[in-house]
């Protein structure tokens, strides 16, 4: 899938808040009903789970998106002005970061974002690889190469795994 076009930031937060509040009231609405039984309540969960797993990670993970945008710019690292291009909800191809800016068809930032708190696992492993797809973009787009986290312990992690590489990546911890 091709990435898409992150024009408005306002817009885009809009979006994310009715995502988060349509799915926060459909969990509501699960669990507010009482199970009677060791079977209700199995089949609870497993509505709960199909429901919320995969949105409550892709929520947060365009929220993040736009945050990283918007300390971009509040950062010095682009102007306003510049034209950005988002994966909002999955993960690109190999040339296709989840943050892209651009201005004058020249890239100027490409950046990856993970929600993930724990560097444990198949997080770890996510990691790396990501990290290496960063740092693997093609020689003909240039740009600052930034990996965004959410805690210390992925930061502290994602620093080691770019120092081993030898990679050229910006590891940022954003709150």
């Amino acid at each position: 899938m091709q990435m898409q076009p992150l024009c408005c930031f306002d817009t885009a937060e809009s979006k994310v808040e009715k995502g988060a509040g349509d799915l926060l009231h459909k969990i509501h609405e699960i669990t507010e009903r009482k199970p009677e039984n060791a079977k209700d309540a199995i089949a609870m969960l497993r509505e709960l789970r199909s429901t919320a797993y995969e949105n409550i990670n892709q929520i947060q993970h365009e929220y993040l998106i736009i945050r990283c945008a918007r300390w971009l710019i509040d950062e010095g690292y682009v102007e306003k002005n510049v034209q950005w291009k988002w994966n909002p909800r999955q993960t690109g191809s190999a040339k296709e970061p989840d943050l892209l800016a651009t201005k004058d068809q020249k890239r100027l930032i490409s950046a990856e974002v993970t929600t993930s708190e724990t560097p444990q696992g198949t997080i770890d492993k996510r990691m790396a690889e990501t990290l290496e797809k960063l740092s693997d973009m093609p020689a003909d787009m240039p740009g600052t190469k930034f990996y965004f986290v959410t805690t210390k312990k992925m930061k502290k992690r994602a620093e080691r795994k770019v120092e081993k590489g030898k990679w050229g990546i910006q590891i940022v911890l954003i709150d």
